[in-house]
C-alpha cells in the first residue's frame, strides 16, 4: 500500500492524523545521526532547439541547433542558482541527456534536446525555475532562425520544511534515548514517500542506515532480527507515549524481515480523530 492510498483511504473514511514517520534510511553512517525534517523539491524539464535542416556541405543554408543548444546547456550548468538558505542546500541543477537522433554523418539536424533535473530549495519554485531556464536559452539564441522552447515534467514533489517543533522535538529525544546520539535535522539527499504525505499532516523521516534506497533494501535484509532493527521499531513505540499524537502514520516503504515478520507500510491508530 503506498504511503498516498493509505492518508486518501484514511480520510474517506473520515480519519486523520495527526503526525507522520517515514521509514527512509537517513542515517549515513550509524543509526541516529540524523533525521529528515524536509527534502528539497525535484523539477525536470526537455530543452529543445530548432534551427534548419541541411547538408554539412552547405552548412550555410542550415542552421545548426546543436553548438548552440550545447552553449546554453554549458551557461546553465556553470550557473550558480543561490548558495542555499537557512533549513536547504543549495539548489542543483544537473543536465542528465543530450539528444539529436541523427544517424547520418552529412545531415545537419533540424533539432536538438537536452534534459535536466533540478533539485530546488525554498527560494525557488517550478514557475521560478521556467523562467530562469528560458530567459538564460533565449538571451544565447544567435539569431532569429533559432527557436527554443521548455517542456517542463509533471510537478510532483515541491520542496517542503516540517515545522512541527513537538512532533520533531519528542522523537529527537527518542531517537537520543535510544541511541546515545542526538540526530542532526536534515534536508539533503532526494525524495521520498514524505512528498506524498506533507499537505496531509507534518512528517518526517526516520530509518537504518544507509546512502541510498538500494543499499537500504541490502541493510534491512541483512541485518535480519539483530540489535539495529530492535532499535528502530523502539521509536514508534516511544512516540506512542507522547500524548499529543493522536493519530500516527507509520510508512515503511521498504518491505524487510525480522524474524518470521514481513511488514510493510502501515497505518497506526492511537485513539481520536
Amino acid at each position: 500500500m503506498a504511503p498516498s492510498s493509505c492518508s486518501n483511504g484514511a480520510k474517506e473514511r473520515g480519519e486523520s492524523f495527526s503526525d507522520a514517520i517515514v521509514g527512509e534510511p537517513t542515517n549515513p553512517d550509524a543509526l541516529g545521526d540524523a533525521i529528515k525534517v524536509g527534502r528539497r523539491g525535484s523539477q525536470s524539464g526537455t530543452l529543445t532547439v530548432t534551427g534548419q535542416q541541411g547538408h554539412v556541405a552547405y552548412p550555410h543554408l542550415a542552421h545548426n541547433p546543436v553548438p548552440v543548444l550545447a552553449s546554453i546547456v554549458a551557461r546553465l550548468n556553470h550557473a550558480i542558482l543561490d548558495h542555499g538558505t537557512d533549513f536547504f542546500q543549495p539548489t542543483n541543477m544537473e543536465f542528465i541527456s543530450f539528444d539529436v537522433g541523427n544517424e547520418t554523418w552529412n545531415l545537419i539536424p533540424k533539432s536538438a534536446t537536452a534534459r535536466f533535473n533540478c533539485r530546488y530549495n525554498d527560494v525557488w519554485s517550478p514557475e521560478k525555475i521556467s523562467d530562469f531556464v528560458l530567459s538564460h536559452a533565449k538571451s544565447m539564441l544567435p539569431n532569429d532562425e533559432f527557436d527554443v522552447k521548455l517542456d517542463l515534467q509533471p510537478d510532483i514533489s515541491q520542496v517542503f520544511l516540517t515545522k512541527s517543533e513537538s512532533l520533531i522535538n519528542n522523537f529527537t529525544a527518542s531517537v537520543e534515548r535510544i541511541t546515545g546520539r542526538k540526530p542532526d535535522h536534515s534536508t539533503d539527499g532526494g525524495t521520498s514517500d514524505a512528498r506524498f504525505i506533507k499537505d496531509y499532516c507534518p512528517v518526517i523521516e526516520f530509518g537504518l542506515v544507509g546512502q541510498d534506497h538500494a543499499q537500504d533494501r541490502r541493510a534491512y535484509r541483512d541485518q535480519g532480527s539483530g540489535d539495529p532493527e530492535r532499535r528502530l521499531f523502539r521509536f514508534p513505540r516511544a512516540l506512542f507515549r507522547y500524548q499529543g499524537i493522536k493519530q500516527l502514520l507509520v510508512d515503511l516503504p521498504i518491505v524487510f524481515q525480522t524474524g518470521l515478520a514481513m511488514l510493510a507500510p502501515f497505518c497506526v491508530g492511537l485513539g481520536g480523530k
